[in-house]
């Protein structure tokens, strides 16, 4: 549960699966102009993605890592409002209007974003002069986290929350994609580890005992007599 509330799943969480799809309330909302009563929507700030590149040690143990990256916040000077304000007139301080537009199969309403106020319901007419009228400062974000074990080249850690603010929302999240950083002796497929061990001619004929490393240390395998070039000897658990 930990881990979840974390980092989520590759999906973005939710079980949903239906999620980020069709709205059924907007649906209805079309069909019989707007008598069903429509879900109070939560504004949610922007996602920020960045990469972290990670050896194949690192991947293989886990790692406990330190960031920085810049992220937007909400400006307490003016309480996100971004100034002075004044109801806007467009949608009557709601922040959405009901857009009618007639079809083949009738008048079909939907409610849109007011385009004169970007969905806050005012308008700033003195802006603030911390944010300069943005309602969000930039800033430099410090983060310190976990990275569990056998993460694949490309998959991407949710940090709930670590995003962007948004006034009268909740904060966007932080996408990590983790990038392998290419080893000069381990190759990877999947969960199994790949190394070239090169042998002698006396060797590959008679055989030998080998000492090899691997991620978890040394170890000491036996090359049988007459093993050919291109032969792959595999070694349990030591993916």
């Amino acid at each position: 549960k930990q881990k979840y509330d974390m980092f989520g799943d590759e999906n973005g969480g939710g079980g949903n699966p239906f999620s980020g799809g069709v709205d059924m309330d907007d649906i209805f909302s079309s069909f019989f102009g707007g008598r069903q009563q429509r879900r109070q929507r939560v504004r949610k700030g922007s996602d920020i993605r960045i990469t972290l590149k990670l050896n194949i040690d690192d991947i293989f143990k886990g790692v406990y890592k330190k960031i920085k990256y810049k992220r937007n916040e909400n400006c307490v000077e003016c309480k996100s409002t971004g100034g002075k304000t004044i109801s806007c007139k467009q949608c009557d301080g709601k922040g959405h209007i009901n857009h009618i537009q007639n079809t083949p199969i009738g008048r079909v309403q939907n409610t849109i974003q007011c385009h004169s106020c970007g969905g806050r319901g005012s308008i700033i007419i003195d802006p603030c002069k911390v944010c300069g009228g943005k309602s969000y400062i930039s800033k430099e974000e410090t983060l310190e986290f976990n990275i569990p074990s056998g993460l694949s080249d490309g998959e991407t850690l949710i940090l709930r929350g670590k995003g962007n603010s948004i006034p009268n929302g909740i904060n966007g999240d932080l996408n990590v994609q983790i990038i392998e950083i290419p080893h000069e002796k381990f190759k990877r497929s999947g969960l199994d580890i790949h190394q070239r061990v090169y042998l002698s001619y006396k060797e590959l004929v008679l055989g030998t005992p080998k000492e090899i490393e691997t991620l978890d240390g040394k170890i000491r395998i036996k090359i049988k007599p007459g093993t050919e070039v291109g032969h792959i000897l595999r070694v349990s658990k030591k993916g």
